[in-house]
């Protein structure tokens, strides 16, 4: 398989992950507003449970951010999901997919850089897709 159709598969899978994600908005919780620590630290935007094997977040960042945001997955303390930066003015989506094992999900954020200010994301977070 060429590197071009793996980019293709994985950029549909991203993006009907997301959709569905969305598109069962009874599964999925939102947050707004949540402020990111600096790079050091480690903010907890949601946590949850997760019951099915996949699950999936849609992250925006607040267009007058001046750091940006790095986020990541976990269950049960251990890292799920491909860290995700997201830049000020744009949006993006991750997922995961974990066994069908249940356990403690949480969606993990810390500021890009060392950079000062307040940046604030909004969003949604699918844990059982």
């Amino acid at each position: 398989m060429t590197a071009k159709i793996k980019k293709a598969i994985v950029t549909a899978g991203l993006a009907l992950v997301v959709t569905l994600g969305l598109a069962a908005p009874a599964l999925a919780v939102s947050f707004t507003r949540i402020t990111l620590g600096a790079w050091w630290e480690d903010v907890t935007v949601k946590s949850g449970t997760k019951y099915s094997g996949s699950g999936s977040a849609l992250i925006s960042l607040s267009s007058n951010s001046p750091n940006g945001g790095n986020f990541w997955v976990t269950k049960d303390d251990s890292q799920i999901s491909k860290s995700v930066d997201v830049h000020a003015g744009n949006s993006k989506g991750s997922s995961y997919y974990d066994s069908n094992d249940s356990g403690t999900v949480v969606l993990h954020a810390h500021q890009i850089g060392f950079g000062s200010g307040t940046d604030y994301i909004t969003g949604s977070v699918n844990f059982n897709n």
